[in-house]
C-alpha cells in the first residue's frame, strides 16, 4: 500500500494517496518516519499546513538516527 501511495502522490493524485496512507497508518502505527514524509507532503500541496507540519514533525520525532 505504502507503493501505492507514492505512485498516487507522483500522479498528483494527493487526496488519494493521502487517504491510503491515513490507512497504512491505522494497520501499523509504527510504520517509517518516511509514510507521515509523504502524507505531510500530501497535506502541504493540499493546502492543509497545520496538519502537513504535524505531519512532519511526527516523522523528525520517529527518526531513527544512527549511533556514531
Amino acid at each position: 500500500m505504502v507503493l501505492q501511495s507514492v505512485y498516487l502522490f507522483n500522479r498528483k493524485e494527493y487526496q488519494s494517496a493521502s487517504a491510503l496512507i491515513c490507512r497504512v497508518m491505522e494497520l501499523d502505527p509504527d510504520c517509517p518516519a518516511d509514510v507521515r514524509v509523504v502524507l505531510g507532503m500530501c497535506c502541504y500541496i493540499m493546502g492543509q499546513n497545520d496538519r502537513a507540519k504535524a505531519c512532519m514533525e511526527r516523522a523528525l520525532q520517529l527518526q531513527v538516527i544512527p549511533n556514531e
